[in-house]
């Protein structure tokens, strides 16, 4: 096998780049170098047999593979193909954001390391490594993100929070843009705010008829609070806007505050938390002034301290209509939350009317999914009816994860006279569990449909019903 040296790099065969699209070199790292004794030369970080098939396939003639480190068959390759940094760094960029929304991820991550950065979609709930680029590279991709983003590229020390408009086929997005100083350099965080989210209905969240029916009565009431729960990434925000829209009236001053503003909802007030120095509007401040602005309904973004949920639930209490969103695992740890913030028993107990606690589990894709037997112990542990399940496998359809999107795991709470004084007796040390059924139930019953896989079913019971 030749080495880089045993070979002129200033007489690259410009004939031979015509004939190998740039999109190709620059993904799979290989560029034709030049002709020598009837064979071409090939430059490859990795060499590897399907690039020399395509290469034979598309040449013609016999290659021979010369193996060249990452960071100089990219020099070359960008030299060879006379591109500009500029153009290099926007090519980069606006290849590996395209890349993200063609295979729907909600987030880009770069990830900068001592040798390399390592960026990662995710993917369904999950992080995949898609891609890795030099150090060299990164510091122009970087910068051009930060000056798109309206956020000071001089400035590396300091997390910032920018956004800009991505042109997608004609379809413009929202990326909020997060950058933060690590070890190794700026790790930048994109999150991809899809259009489509703007059409989602209640009736599109795959709630049953019978629980769809239970929260539009909950939205005919006129005051009271309705709390969303679950961890981050499970929906909270795609569920409180879709009731949001159903609320939305020119008879109705419907006020947020929230952090940042995701969605933008015409006819309805929202305000951003204040993300600078000052702090100027925080959850507590920004809800006491939307109390002096005459609201009818109000949106939370987040309950996250003891002042704002005073204040949300004294709101509930004197005729206000209360929209927010907690972070617990279960429906009747929201109360226990509100206790821990001290908001007084009586209070929590007549300001809630329902909470909606959810989770999103990997939908297996229908094209590639698999036939799979559990075991007898683990039939008995879970107490399933069946031992024929299915798993996932991967295909061209789901970029090989095996899943395609995600699944509602849901529990409704309402808050009838029955629950209300379990919700007492929980509060006061006399009940110990409240019932959680509705997740469970609702999870076994996409697994015998074959609509996520035993590992799904496991994670969720294993992570939030017995632990408790």
């Amino acid at each position: 096998m030749k080495n880089i040296e045993s070979i002129s790099l200033n007489l690259i065969d410009i004939t031979l780049l015509n004939k190998v699209p740039f999109e190709i070199c620059q993904k799979y790292k290989i560029l034709p170098l030049g002709r020598f004794k009837g064979k071409i030369y090939v430059g490859m970080e990795e060499i590897k047999k399907e690039y020399i098939r395509y290469l034979e396939q598309n040449l013609s003639e016999a290659i021979v593979p010369v193996k060249i480190d990452k960071e100089n068959i990219t020099k070359l390759i960008y030299d060879g193909f006379g591109v500009k940094i500029h153009d290099r760094n926007k090519y980069i960029e606006e290849n590996i954001v395209s890349d993200a929304i063609e295979k729907k991820a909600s987030d880009i991550h770069f990830e900068p390391f001592e040798k390399e950065v390592n960026i990662r979609f995710r993917v369904n709930g999950s992080l995949i490594l898609c891609y890795k680029i030099t150090r060299v590279e990164y510091e122009g991709v970087v910068s051009r993100i930060k000056v798109k983003s309206n956020m000071d590229i001089a400035d590396k020390l300091k997390a910032q929070d920018g956004k800009m408009v991505y042109n997608y086929n004609e379809n413009f997005l929202d990326l909020r843009v997060s950058s933060l100083p690590t070890y190794h350099g700026e790790k930048i965080v994109i999150r991809i705010m899809y259009n489509n989210e703007d059409d989602k209905n209640l009736e599109s969240l795959s709630f049953d008829k019978r629980d769809l029916e239970y929260i539009n009565k909950l939205i005919s009431m006129n005051s009271g609070m309705i709390l969303i729960n679950g961890p981050t990434g499970s929906g909270k925000s795609t569920t409180l806007y879709s009731i949001l829209k159903k609320e939305n009236s020119k008879d109705l001053n419907i006020m947020t505050i929230e952090d940042p503003v995701e969605v933008l909802i015409n006819g309805i007030n929202q305000v951003n938390v204040s993300r600078n120095e000052s702090g100027d509007i925080t959850f507590h401040s920004g809800l006491r002034s939307i109390l002096r602005q005459d609201p009818d309904i109000i949106m939370v973004g987040e309950i996250r301290d003891e002042e704002t949920a005073k204040i949300a639930v004294r709101a509930a209490i004197t005729g206000h209509k209360v929209y927010s969103t907690i972070h617990t695992k279960s429906s009747y740890e929201v109360f226990k939350r509100l206790k821990e913030m001290k908001v007084e028993e009586y209070l929590i107990v007549d300001s809630i009317i329902g909470v909606i606690s959810q989770r999103l589990i990997k939908r297996l894709c229908d094209k590639c999914k698999e036939e799979f037997y559990v075991e007898e112990d683990l039939i008995k542990k879970y107490k399933l009816n069946n031992s024929r399940y299915f798993k996932k496998n991967g295909c061209k359809y789901c970029n090989n994860t095996g899943y395609s999107g995600r699944v509602l795991i849901y529990d409704l709470l309402l808050m009838n006279s029955k629950n209300r004084e379990k919700i007492k007796k929980y509060l006061s040390g006399s009940y110990d569990f409240f019932s959680n059924s509705g997740h469970l139930n609702k999870c076994v019953e996409y697994l015998e449909q074959g609509v996520i896989d035993f590992d799904g079913f496991r994670d969720f019971v294993d992570g939030d019903i017995y632990e408790d």
